[in-house]
């Protein structure tokens, strides 16, 4: 068996704790990465509940706005009924001549 010298070895001990220096950061930028990631996440997560509050209130006001819209028509039709009522009804009072 071939033994190594002194100098072999620090230098191996050197490259695997350089080798480790650098795994070490990669996993920090991983962790960083990850972190952001996340929070990311849960910022889409916010958004999303909040564009389904936005969207629920959003028909409740369509609702509400075809409502007020129907309204003046309705008041319209009444408005046409009673004057087609008041000349029917004064038609037949002068038909009748009471």
């Amino acid at each position: 068996m071939d033994e190594i010298t002194r100098r072999e070895y620090e230098e191996t001990v050197k490259r695997v704790e350089a080798e480790e220096n650098r795994q070490n950061k990669r996993l920090d930028k991983l962790e960083e990465s990850l972190a952001t990631l996340t929070d990311l996440t849960i910022s889409v997560e916010k958004i999303a509940t909040s564009i389904e509050q936005m969207q629920k209130e959003l028909t409740k006001q369509g609702e509400r706005l075809e409502k007020i819209e129907a309204e003046p028509g309705e008041n319209w039709k009444k408005v046409v009924w009673l004057v087609v009522a008041a000349v029917v009804g004064f038609a037949l009072h002068a038909a009748l001549g009471i």
